[in-house]
């Protein structure tokens, strides 16, 4: 099991890992512009499942994003995605003459509950070209993976629909038949991402037990996401989170002798991690204002590069992502 560090988003990867997959244009610019394309980034994406491991259960190729509901089978979703990607816009870029970026930042992997999600994930892939206003049908999309799963007549070889199917039946035409009746008597196809767990996973009360001792067991450093940049995160929540973790007083965080590491834990988390200003961190350093984005690169830096630094950090803030609801 590896969580990747990077900006806004835990990244876990372990194998046997459900991902809902996502990537954008840039600017929302279209990243497809011919049926060669969509042919071409399918052609991709075979390639690069054979390479890795992976195993792809839905797929929706839109003008201007696409979808992809993936299992890893080895802990490298990282890998995989960079390779799919780096090909495709090297070959798309070459062809029509694209100048800059084709993606807009990096993908967003959510991590999928295969349990109590999959399902949901899959119908909602499936209907995001019904949601644009494409078709008014899901199976009539052509770059999309639902035909597979409702036409007896279709079969697509890199593309496991039997996760899915075998819920309904055993026979593969009579489960076809039963998920495409589920398509017709869908309401709601909406993702409740609203409802992430910390952000990074649809997931029911005993996935996210597994998914706080993966974080808590972790052994790279993670970044915060940016949920938890909020209002809540004041400086009496870092006073209290330092003061527990190290079993000191308010005084000790505070005391301005030589090389306070616990100082420069309160200095770094509340000037990267919470909505505080400088005017008001500097009331509790006892310092001028102008002097807190200065002390911050200087701190940012020694914890960045002591190893002691880098350890306390990576524990407090897997402490704070546990906190989180």
């Amino acid at each position: 099991m590896y969580i990747k560090n990077m900006p806004r988003q835990i990244r876990i990867e372990y194998p046997g890992a459900h991902y809902h997959v996502f990537a954008r244009g840039e600017r929302k610019d279209n990243i497809f512009f011919h049926n060669e394309d969509y042919l071409k980034f399918l052609e991709k994406l075979k390639e690069n499942l054979e390479k890795y491991n992976v195993n792809c259960l839905a797929y929706a190729l839109m003008p201007n994003h696409y979808h992809l509901y993936l299992i890893t089978n080895e802990a490298n979703i990282s890998k995989f995605m960079q390779s799919l990607n780096s090909s495709y816009t090297n070959w798309i870029k070459a062809k029509r003459d694209i100048v800059g970026h084709l993606f807009q930042g990096r993908y967003k992997a959510i991590l999928v509950d295969k349990e109590e999600y999959s399902d949901v994930v899959i119908d909602y892939i499936h209907f995001n070209p019904v949601k644009a206003g494409f078709k008014k049908l899901p199976w009539q999309y052509k770059w999309s993976s639902c035909k597979y799963y409702t036409d007896k007549t279709q079969d697509l070889s890199f593309l496991n629909i039997e996760f899915i199917l075998s819920k309904y039946s055993d026979n593969l035409n009579i489960s076809k038949d039963k998920y495409k009746q589920n398509l017709v008597n869908k309401e709601n196809y909406d993702l409740p991402h609203r409802n992430l767990f910390k952000g990074i996973a649809l997931a029911g009360e005993k996935y996210k037990k597994e998914i706080n001792k993966l974080i808590t067991n972790q052994k790279e450093d993670i970044d915060l996401p940016s949920t938890k940049m909020n209002k809540k995160r004041g400086a009496e929540f870092y006073i209290s989170l330092i003061k527990n973790h190290f079993n000191i007083s308010e005084k000790d965080i505070f005391n301005k002798k030589y090389n306070n590491k616990f100082r420069k834990y309160f200095t770094y988390l509340t000037k990267k991690y919470s909505r505080l200003t400088n005017i008001e961190i500097a009331v509790y350093l006892k310092i001028r204002p102008e002097s807190v984005s200065n002390l911050y690169t200087r701190i940012k830096e020694e914890i960045e590069g002591k190893k002691e630094y880098k350890a306390d950090m990576r524990k407090i803030k897997c402490e704070i992502t546990r906190s989180d609801p």
